[in-house]
């Protein structure tokens, strides 16, 4: 299963990433790969946050999420 992660910071990716595989294997048995999508890993954002989620949220449709 893959699974993307919009977040509002670097370090809360890494918080779900951990709890959510987890949860999967050990609850269901399903590997899971995670895919940070917002913000971007390698990059340093200011105005990060949840106003950045909401926004990534409103401009990306979900036909478009199910892609990435």
């Amino acid at each position: 299963m893959r699974v993307g992660a919009v977040c509002e910071g670097p370090t809360d990716y890494y918080a779900i990433e951990s709890f959510f595989r987890q949860a999967l294997w050990e609850d269901n048995g399903i590997k899971a790969e995670f895919v940070p999508i917002q913000p971007e890993m390698d990059s340093i954002i200011p105005e990060g946050g949840w106003g950045r989620v909401l926004g990534w949220l409103n401009n990306n449709n979900p036909e478009y999420r199910i892609q990435i």
